[in-house]
């Protein structure tokens, strides 16, 4: 649901004039008429990009700068009276880096709940990173409303003029994405026996790995960070990276990678398909020594788990 709920007690015009969404996952179509309905002074679009950091400013400063602007736009927008809070990083381009988007919407929306004015906002996210449920259930659970995947409906377009969804028209892809997404949220929420999006909003349940304990406190509160980890100017320095080799004129694709799903040149994985085939069969034979050997050379590091791993079929 859209906009100041005000008084939810109240009995009149405030509680039935609110603009209700099946889901929290929008298209760009859904989106551009969204805009359309708010259109005026109840919405506030932030720009969540920042130019290249100079080569001799303070790693973490520029981050820290543009998020600290994004919070002081969010609350003036939400004291003027605005009801949707739009946080985009479509202005990302050659010279202006994308700020990492789960960080923007954790930092809004914790300074809003601080100032007392998150109830008073809806905040709609377009993420040029968003391209999975988790990202989606991420920025979800850090207080964003709905969410644009913008990006990633554009390469449905790309994919199209190339002839590679078939007989598939553009709204079919998006509409199978739209439904794939939301199948994935429901499937993270109903594990935790949440019943509906707004109980999950917000709600920070989940653990942060490899975010220091202060950044952590400040722009997820109430998050665990058991580890602990990098902080702004560590996020700043991955972020400039990436960005420079998105940018690199003679890049011709980013490689796919492979970091949840294993692939023959991607990220390494700790139990891939051959490890757990040869575990079976040690199991079924009996024989240590054989699996041992073969997972010897590509699990070094995890000398004791294979042992742990066969004991426990055992």
């Amino acid at each position: 649901r859209f906009k100041n709920l005000g008084n939810i007690l109240a009995e009149d015009e405030t509680q039935t004039d609110v603009y209700v969404l099946e889901s929290p996952v929008l298209t760009t179509g859904m989106y551009d008429r969204i805009l359309g309905y708010i259109a005026g002074k109840n919405l506030a679009v932030i720009d969540c990009t920042m130019p290249l950091p100079a080569a001799e400013a303070r790693a973490g400063d520029a981050l820290r700068a543009n998020l600290d602007r994004i919070k002081a736009e969010a609350e003036d927008a939400a004291l003027r009276g605005c009801s949707t809070i739009v946080l985009t990083d479509t202005d990302s381009g050659p010279t202006r880096v994308g700020l990492p988007m789960i960080l923007a919407t954790a930092g809004v929306h914790a300074h809003l709940v601080a100032k007392g004015l998150r109830s008073y906002v809806s905040i709609i996210v377009r993420s040029a990173e968003c391209m999975d449920t988790h990202y989606f259930a991420v920025l979800v659970g850090v207080g964003a409303t709905a969410v644009n995947a913008w990006l990633a409906q554009e390469s449905f377009q790309d994919r199209l003029e190339r002839g590679l969804t078939g007989d598939l028209a553009l709204r079919d892809v998006c509409i199978n994405f739209k439904t794939a997404i939301e199948q994935g949220l429901l499937k993270i929420i109903s594990k935790m026996g949440i019943a509906v999006i707004s109980s999950y909003r917000g709600g920070y349940n989940f653990e942060a790995m490899g975010l220091s304990r202060s950044l952590a406190a400040e722009f997820f509160p109430g998050m665990p960070s058991r580890i602990s980890g990098i902080g702004l100017a560590g996020i700043e320095a991955k972020t400039v990276e990436i960005h420079r080799r998105a940018w690199e004129p003679a890049a011709i694709a980013l490689p796919v990678g492979g970091f949840y799903k294993a692939r023959r040149s991607g990220e390494a994985h700790a139990f891939e398909a051959r490890l757990i085939h040869t575990l079976q069969a040690a199991c079924d034979s009996g024989d240590y020594e054989a699996y041992k050997r073969w997972s010897a050379g590509l699990h070094r590091q995890k000398a004791s788990q294979p042992r742990y791993l066969l004991d426990c079929c055992k």
